[in-house]
């Protein structure tokens, strides 16, 4: 597969830089090659995939700014990214009561052609670009009690190490669900719980001066739906 791309900056977005001028549109092309396969008669299904993304100009908020009428502007057109992905998913039947879905994700992603300015130099030297890991993962499993309609899941997702706009390291971080769900004919009910053992994280990184973005609690959430 071979596309291209074109995505003009937003009006909220110009609305920010109008003073500093006008942000240019981003651009890019991504290639792609992707296969899948059956194995065991079809017991279990893997696909692999491997693409290449090249983008042009893209919007990155600037980490050395201020505030307003500060002389900064607040989004900068950065020269050139590229990213290099590996994805694998595994989807399958362990037992005729057990299911299990996996993936992993590798992404190479560099900022092959930063900005000029003199100032901000430090902030892209390391040619990382901001809040993309390396490495993500997630399996999930479901188990069906047939003889209650129910089901319970239990699952994990693992995000790599990332790099905030001012280069300071987010910490990988590992996060546990778990759901149970039954039927009454037309009616599901379905109880959710997210981030099971309450772990502090942070899902993306800003700047030294305001610090990282946190990540979502341990919640609870209970649904109700009924097919009419």
């Amino acid at each position: 597969n071979y596309s291209e791309s074109f995505n003009p900056a937003s009006l909220t977005d110009q609305a920010q830089d109008i003073a500093d001028g006008f942000l240019d549109p981003e651009t890019g092309n991504q290639i792609e090659l992707g296969m899948k396969n059956e194995w065991l008669d079809g017991q279990f299904m893997t696909t692999l995939a491997v693409y290449r993304i090249e983008k042009q100009n893209v919007a990155q908020a600037n980490p050395l700014n201020t505030g307003d009428d500060d002389g900064i502007p607040a989004l900068l057109n950065l020269g050139e990214v590229h990213s290099q992905v590996l994805e694998w998913t595994l989807v399958g039947d362990l037992t005729d009561n057990l299911t299990v879905t996996a993936n992993y994700a590798y992404n190479e992603t560099e900022v092959v052609k930063g900005v000029t300015n003199d100032s901000l130099t430090n902030t892209f030297d390391s040619k990382h670009f901001a809040n993309a890991p390396r490495h993500q993962a997630g399996i999930w499993t479901r188990y069906d009690i047939n003889a209650l309609d129910s089901a319970i899941a239990f699952g994990m997702d693992y995000v790599g190490e990332q790099f905030s706009l001012d280069g300071q390291i987010v910490k990988p971080h590992t996060i546990f669900d778990m759901s149970w769900t039954t039927q009454w004919d037309q009616t599901q009910v379905r109880l959710n719980l997210k981030n099971i053992f309450d772990k502090e994280y942070a899902v993306s990184g800003f700047s030294e001066r305001n610090g990282h973005f946190p990540g979502e609690p341990r919640n609870i959430t209970l649904e109700l739906s009924h097919k009419f």
